[in-house]
């Protein structure tokens, strides 16, 4: 799951900078550009946001994250990954 939250926030800021002529500060910057633009739909922008803050803590380890509770999110938030992927494509296509 870090590796795909990294992929995303990796994805916006290419977008960000080349598309809009931002450079964003940081990943919750960066997708906060893509929303005010149209490419995120505002009502997911706050569930990119929490990836973001979860994969920070995983990779800072501001906290102790369970397995079992990766696991879980793994299960059932996969949409979320799909619903970014679906909304990069329609922009990418337009």
């Amino acid at each position: 799951m870090q590796t795909s939250i990294e992929a995303m926030i990796d994805i916006a800021f290419h977008i960000s900078s080349k598309a809009f002529n931002k450079a964003p500060v940081d990943g919750r910057d960066a997708f906060t550009i893509l929303a005010q633009n149209g490419v995120l739909k505002e009502e997911n922008l706050l569930t990119y946001l929490k990836m973001i803050a979860f994969r920070n803590k995983i990779v800072h380890g501001y906290q102790s994250i369970e397995d079992e509770k990766i696991l879980e999110i793994a299960k059932n938030n996969i949409s979320d990954f799909n619903n970014f992927i679906n909304e990069i494509l329609t922009f990418i296509n337009n």
